[in-house]
């Protein structure tokens, strides 16, 4: 996995959306019943991608939930097509649906970058609601550091200024 050097906050939220197909190296995902009782699709992962031309590890976490299958459900799915997808095998991305998906740039709440994806996608007639987080590794310290050099240079600056005042 690579380091995440000389790239910065910007580099990320003003590049290109990510296509989900470049998530590759997270292989198939097993399906999973999750504790609240949902069943679905559940990833998570380390992939390397491509950020202004320069390689950029990125820690992925998602899942995916087939709607209705949480106990109480309005719109329940029944439980033989449950059981039926349950049994049904790990899927790729691609197997989903979310091949040409794209995940857009994100400046998370958690002072992390990267990309987020939302949105649905069907599969052998149930409906998948998804949330892929895609965060670049280290991105938080990207910002300290940023801010401490936005502050150095104020700080230079004021200085240089006080000088010629003087």
């Amino acid at each position: 996995m690579s380091k995440n050097t000389n790239i910065t906050k910007s580099d990320v939220l003003n590049s290109s959306p990510v296509a989900l197909k470049s998530l590759v190296a997270l292989g198939p995902m097993a399906p999973r019943e999750f504790k609240t009782g949902s069943v679905g699709y559940y990833a998570t992962g380390k992939v390397t991608l491509m950020v202004g031309g320069k390689p950029c590890s990125f820690q992925v976490g998602g899942n995916l939930i087939v709607c209705g299958t949480k106990a109480g459900s309005k719109k329940a799915v029944p439980a033989d097509k449950v059981a039926e997808f349950l049994a049904s095998g790990p899927k790729t991305l691609e197997q989903l649906g979310l091949g040409e998906a794209r995940a857009l740039p994100k400046d998370f709440s958690t002072g992390s970058v990267g990309y987020r994806y939302d949105g649905k996608t069907a599969l052998e007639g149930l409906t998948l609601q998804v949330g892929l987080n895609i965060i670049a590794v280290d991105s938080k310290e990207w910002g300290k550091a940023e801010e401490q050099k936005e502050a150095e240079a104020k700080a230079s600056a004021k200085s240089r200024l006080e000088a010629m005042l003087a």
